[in-house]
C-alpha cells in the first residue's frame, strides 16, 4: 500500500498560490460594508487595501512566508468589528463555487481514488478551503491526515496560525509518522521549489518524491535530475507510478 503525502496548491489544485482565494475575501468584507454605507470601516478597507497588496506581492517574491501578516492587515484594518466566523465562512463559500471545484486536478485524483494507499496533504495554503472543497466530493475521505494553515476566530476577528515550506519535515515527522506514514515507503509529491525542504527530508529517510502534472517543465527537469524524482506526464503514468510504490 502506497504512503503518499501531497502538496495541494499546484498538485492538487491548478491555482499555484491563493491569490483569488485572498481576493474573493476581500470582496467578501466590501459587500457588506458598502451595503451599509459604513463610512468610517469602508475607509479602513480602503486604507488597507494598498498595505494588503504589497503583503502578497511580497509573499509572491517570496519575501515573507506564510499568510500571517496579511491576515493580520485584515485584522487590523477591517475584521475586528466584523463576526468571528467571518472569514471561515466567505472561504467555504469560495471553495463551494463551481468554478473553484473545477480546478481540481481530475488526474491527479482518480489514480488515487482507484489505487489501495494512504493519502494526506501537507500544504502551507488554508485548512479551511482544502477540507471544504473535498467535502461534497467523491474524494472527501481519502485524505488523512490534512495538515495545513487554520484560520482562528476570535471576538476580535480572524488571524492565521501559520507555518511555511521549510517547517514540512518536521509535520511531517511529528503528524504523519505517528499516524502510520512509513518512512521507507512514503512518497512526497510537490510542484515547485517550496517543495524541496520536503523532498529532501523524505529522501533522507528512504522515501521517494515525485512531481505533480501540473508542476512547469523547468521544475520537473530540475527535480529529476536532483531528486531522481518520479515526474509522470499523464494521468496513465501517475497511475503506474501509485502502483510501483504500492
Amino acid at each position: 500500500m502506497a504512503d503518499v503525502i501531497l502538496d495541494f496548491h499546484g498538485t492538487l489544485y491548478k491555482d499555484t498560490t491563493e491569490g483569488p482565494l485572498r481576493k474573493y475575501v476581500a470582496g467578501q468584507v466590501v459587500k457588506p460594508l458598502e451595503a451599509a454605507r459604513h463610512p468610517i470601516r469602508t475607509l479602513a478597507f480602503a486604507r488597507a487595501k494598498p498595505e494588503i497588496e504589497q503583503l502578497v506581492a511580497q509573499y509572491e517574491r517570496g519575501e515573507i512566508m506564510g499568510y500571517g501578516e496579511i491576515y493580520e492587515a485584515f485584522n487590523h484594518y477591517v475584521l475586528s468589528r466584523l463576526p468571528p466566523d467571518f472569514v471561515k465562512n466567505a472561504i467555504k463559500k469560495y471553495a463551494c463555487l463551481l468554478e473553484t471545484t473545477d480546478k481540481l486536478d481530475m488526474r491527479m485524483l482518480i489514480p488515487m481514488y482507484k489505487t489501495s494507499g494512504r493519502y494526506g496533504i501537507l500544504s502551507t495554503g488554508s485548512g479551511t478551503f482544502i477540507g471544504e472543497i473535498f467535502s461534497n466530493t467523491d474524494f472527501r475521505y481519502m485524505f488523512s491526515p490534512i495538515i495545513a494553515n487554520p484560520v482562528i476566530t476570535t471576538n476580535r476577528g480572524s488571524s492565521s496560525v501559520h507555518f511555511s515550506p521549510k517547517d514540512k519535515p518536521r509535520l511531517i515527522e511529528g503528524v504523519f509518522v505517528p499516524a502510520g506514514f512509513d518512512p521507507r515507503k512514503t512518497v512526497y509529491v510537490g510542484d515547485n521549489a517550496d517543495d524541496e525542504p520536503a523532498f529532501r527530508h523524505v529522501l533522507e529517510r528512504g522515501g521517494k518524491v515525485a512531481v505533480s502534472l501540473l508542476a512547469e517543465r523547468a521544475f520537473r527537469e530540475d527535480a529529476a535530475t536532483k531528486y531522481d524524482a518520479f515526474v509522470p506526464e499523464t494521468e496513465y503514468e501517475w497511475r503506474k507510478v501509485l502502483e510501483s510504490v504500492a
